[in-house]
């Protein structure tokens, strides 16, 4: 899950209620999906109405640019974080999000070790979809040689 802490640590100029230990489950570009406890991101023209159809689809933060005013309706209490470039800023979050599954992942993940077509042992991660066909296909092989499964 993306924290409110790791984007407030890429974008430290903020208004509205510090939600430290709050996380998003959705950033979105797009006001008109629902995005409970989501991070809307404008980027076109018409800021302030997209921003408040995020809002009733669920956003619960904003990333704002920053030399733009924000919607006189906006509950102060809101949590906006400002930018100089919003799309610039979706990349970045982009960014920093996947380098913490990527993290996530080597942490947490469970190898499998097996033979290749040559008798040597390679692992295996199975999270990457990629390794898991490559895995069933040295199974196979393996047990057409050795005439077991």
């Amino acid at each position: 899950m993306l924290l409110y802490c790791e984007v407030s640590s890429l974008f430290p100029y903020t208004s509205g209620y510090d939600l430290r230990n709050f996380f998003f489950r959705m950033v979105s570009i797009d006001a008109s999906v629902q995005q409970k406890m989501g991070l809307f991101i404008p980027l076109s023209e018409d800021k302030g109405k997209v921003l408040s159809t995020a809002i009733q689809n669920g956003a619960v933060a904003a990333v704002w640019e920053k030399n733009t005013p924000l919607p006189a309706s906006l509950p102060i209490h809101f949590p906006v974080f400002f930018v100089s470039n919003p799309l610039k800023a979706f990349l970045q979050i982009a960014d920093v999000y996947m380098e913490k599954i990527e993290k996530e992942m080597e942490d947490n993940v469970t190898h499998f070790v097996f033979y290749t077509n040559n008798n040597e042992k390679i692992t295996y991660d199975l999270a990457c979809k990629n390794e898991r066909a490559l895995l069933r296909k040295t199974i196979n092989i393996y047990r057409e040689k050795t005439g077991r499964g």
